[in-house]
C-alpha cells in the first residue's frame, strides 16, 4: 500500500513548498492531517468548482483548509470550524504565514454550535471530523448545500475497517453507517473514492 501512495504522490502535480512544509511539520508530531494526495485533491476541485463558499468542518492545523485557499477565486471565502483551542490557534497561525487570511474565517467551537449560525449557502463542503457524528453533519451541510455543490467526506474507508462485517472499532462503525446512509439517501448521487483513506464525493440531485 504504502508503494502504490508513493507511486500515486510521485505522478501527481504537488502543492506549493510552503504548505508542504506544515504537512511535514504536523506529520514530524504525528498530528492528523488528510494527507498530500487528498491535498492535491481537493486544490483541484477549486479549480473546478471555482466555489464562492466553502465550508469546511474540522480545521486541525489548517493543511486542508490552506490546500483549498491556494486556488481559491478572488472575493470567494473559505469558513472552517474547530472545536480544539490549540489547533484552532496554531492554524490561524499557519493562514497567516502563507498570507491565506483573508480568505478564511476561522470559528472556534463545536460544529453544532457554530454551523447554525451560518446564514450562508456553499458550493463546496469538507467534513473531516469526529467520524461518530457525520450523519448529523451530513445532514446539517445538505441544508446549506447550493443545489449544485458538492460535499466531500474524508475516512469514508477508515483503514479499511469498513470491509470487516462487524467492526470492533467504534469509528469504523459509524462510517459503515454513514456510507450506508448516504448511498440509499435518494436526494443525492454519490460516489465514494479509493483516494488515500476513502473520499465520498455527493451532489444533490436535480429536482
Amino acid at each position: 500500500m504504502k508503494a502504490l501512495e508513493d507511486y500515486i504522490q510521485e505522478f501527481s502535480k504537488p502543492l506549493p513548498l510552503a504548505i508542504q512544509k506544515i504537512m511535514d511539520s504536523c506529520e514530524e508530531n504525528q498530528h492528523m492531517i488528510c494527507g498530500p494526495i487528498v491535498g492535491q485533491f481537493l486544490n483541484l476541485m477549486v479549480q473546478i468548482i471555482q466555489p464562492k463558499n466553502i465550508l469546511e468542518l474540522g480545521t486541525m492545523k489548517g493543511f486542508s483548509t490552506l490546500s483549498l485557499a491556494l486556488s481559491l477565486p478572488q472575493n470567494s471565502k473559505i469558513y472552517t470550524i474547530e472545536k480544539n483551542e490549540k489547533d484552532y490557534l496554531e492554524s490561524k497561525q499557519n493562514f497567516i504565514s502563507l498570507g491565506q487570511e483573508n480568505k478564511i474565517h476561522s470559528y472556534l467551537g463545536t460544529i453544532n454550535e457554530i454551523l447554525p449560525t451560518l446564514d450562508l449557502e456553499f458550493d463546496l463542503i469538507f467534513i473531516d471530523a469526529d467520524k461518530i457524528n457525520y450523519i448529523n453533519y451530513y445532514e446539517m451541510c445538505l441544508k446549506k448545500l447550493n443545489p449544485h455543490g458538492i460535499i466531500l467526506v474524508d475516512n469514508c474507508l477508515f483503514h479499511e475497517m469498513v470491509l470487516e462485517e462487524h467492526p470492533q472499532n467504534k469509528n469504523a462503525q459509524e462510517i459503515k453507517k454513514f456510507n450506508e446512509f448516504v448511498t440509499q439517501d435518494s436526494r443525492v448521487t454519490n460516489v465514494l473514492l479509493n483516494i488515500r483513506d476513502g473520499i465520498q464525493m455527493i451532489r444533490k440531485k436535480e429536482i
